[in-house]
Order: structure tokens, then C-alpha cells, then sequence
């Protein structure tokens, strides 16, 4: 979810209006977070540190018993939080905060990480992937169950961090931080998106898919600026990524951008399909529905 650095890595399906981004590891140069040179100072254990590497299939196997259970904890803890959430107005308060306030502080913790090893970069190391934006509005949506935050957080997150979970391009060892914070960041928030909706405490309004495509489109816009601007590549709008990725497939540029809408389009319409019969009800009236059964 956030930038495709050290153990967001190779950001292999990044579609650029989404930054749906899959795979850890090794950044190389090209683009934004995407691609910066981290070495782990000597001294620190193994399991924080991280040379660069080609990618080694004994280390993670797609779909592999590792990889299974990984997603199977995913969905359990799912079904988990929102069966615990549906017990009471107090258990599911408490539940989303201690769930947004993990989620931020994992955040935060990774951001120290890679200031320790990497040092304040600027303008490439900056948060503005929209990885990073999902990542936050979830946590916003957690805490205040914000309509706008979290269906943005929906769509746009639960899209990219789906989509990293499934098809993870892992450069760093199965057993070292980058790995572990991979999955664990992008399972909380697959997690707890997933415990918004089964729970009932949140759920999209009818538009909302364009909604949220006008939105991320906009703030592609604001992106495409700065890039220019600072000759930086966020969200993949000036240049491919150097690794393979979806993008090979749709074109040169500017064309794959186009065929990059497209694609987004049709992730966010499958992933309206199982909620579009759910009660419009904004957010916090569904939230008070809640309540009301509780008491």
C-alpha cells in the first residue's frame, strides 16, 4: 500500500490512476518511492536487513502453503473482527479505533525505518503514491466512518492491497521486516475494510464508483503537476516501471494510461457488484442502526 519501496517494492501492477501496488523489495530508480537504493546498516540483524538481490523462488511461492495461509488469516481475522463488531455499539467502537490506531502506528513505524536506512529524500520520497493515501483514509474511515473516506478507501484500497496480496512480486526474504510489514499492512487493510462492510458499519452509496474515480482522477491530475514539476515519476504517469508489469501490455505511453482507466474502471465495477444491494443509507446512519440494535 503505500510507496513501492523497500518492501513495497516493485510495484509490478501499478495502475496509475489507483496505484494498486503489489510486490516488496529492492526499489530500483525509476519512479518516485518506487525504486530508491536502501542498504541496511552493518550491524543490524537479519531480519531488518535487506541487500539487493535478484528475486529467489525459494523464498515465497505463489500460492504456495505460506502464501494460502496468509490469505486464509486474512479473511478469518475478517470474518473475526466484524462477527466481534456486531456484538455491541461499545465492542465495535473500540474495535475500529484499536484497529486504525494499529494501522497508523505500523505506518509511522515503517516511516522510521526507512528514514534510519535511507535518510529524508526529497522530491522522490515523499508519500504521495495513492497507496499512501488508501492507507490513511482507511485508517480515517476506522476512526470517524467518514462516507467519502471510506469508500474511497473501498474501492481504491481494497483494490490495490486485494491486488497485493494475491500477486505479491517479493525481493526481500520471506523473514525479514520489508516482508513482514508487506503483508501484515496490506492484510489490516484488506482486513478492515472487509469488517466495515460484513459488519454493517459502513457501507458505498449508489454512484460512489464514479464518485471515486472522479476523485482519484483529480488527484492523479494534482500528481501529474508535481511530476512534472520535480521530474519525478508517482503513479507511473511519466514512464513505465522498469520491472514487468501490467503496463507492458497496454501500450506505450501516453496510451497505457488510457487502457490504465480502464482497468481501474472495471476493478471498482466488480468490486460495487457485491455491496451495490446494500442499503444506501449514508455511513453514520448505518452506524446508528447499529446502536439502536445494541440497545
Amino acid at each position: 500500500m503505500a510507496y513501492e519501496a523497500l518492501g513495497k517494492g516493485r510495484s509490478n501492477t501499478d495502475v496509475p490512476l489507483l496505484c494498486f501496488c503489489r510486490g516488496i523489495g529492492l526499489p530500483h530508480e525509476d519512479g518516485c518511492s518506487v525504486g530508491r537504493r536502501f542498504s541496511a546498516a552493518r550491524g543490524a540483524g537479519d531480519w531488518l536487513s535487506v541487500e539487493p538481490r535478484p528475486p529467489v523462488s525459494n523464498h515465497f511461492h505463489l500460492f504456495g502453503p505460506v502464501h494460502l495461509l496468509i490469505l486464509t488469516s486474512v479473511l478469518a481475522i475478517a470474518i473475526a473482527l466484524s462477527k466481534a463488531s456486531r456484538q455491541n455499539r461499545t465492542s465495535a467502537r473500540w474495535i475500529r479505533y484499536c484497529l486504525g490506531t494499529l494501522l497508523a502506528l505500523n505506518e509511522l513505524a515503517w516511516y522510521g525505518y526507512r528514514l534510519h536506512f535511507e535518510g529524508f529524500r526529497f522530491p522522490e520520497g515523499l508519500p504521495l503514491q495513492l497507496c499512501d493515501l488508501t492507507l490513511w483514509l482507511t485508517v480515517l474511515a476506522l476512526f470517524t466512518l467518514n462516507p467519502l473516506s471510506f469508500e474511497t478507501a473501498y474501492f481504491a484500497g481494497l483494490g490495490g492491497s486485494g491486488m497485493a496480496l494475491l500477486t505479491p512480486d517479493l525481493w526481500a526474504p520471506l523473514a525479514s521486516y520489508p516482508t513482514i510489514y508487506f503483508f501484515a499492512t496490506h492484510g489490516m487493510v484488506v482486513a478492515c475494510l472487509l469488517m466495515l462492510i460484513w459488519s454493517k458499519q459502513a457501507t458505498p452509496r449508489p454512484g460512489s464508483p464514479w464518485r471515486v474515480f472522479g476523485m482519484l482522477n483529480a488527484y492523479a491530475a494534482m500528481i501529474a503537476i508535481f511530476d512534472a514539476v520535480f521530474k519525478t515519476n508517482y503513479m507511473y504517469l511519466g514512464n513505465k516501471p522498469a520491472g514487468a508489469s501490467i503496463m507492458d501490455f497496454l501500450g506505450p505511453w501516453p496510451f497505457y494510461l488510457l487502457w490504465c482507466e480502464v482497468v481501474a474502471l472495471i476493478i471498482f465495477w466488480l468490486l460495487w457488484l457485491p455491496v451495490r444491494d446494500s442499503s444506501p443509507t449514508p455511513v453514520k446512519s448505518v452506524n446508528a442502526k447499529l446502536v439502536e440494535k445494541s440497545q
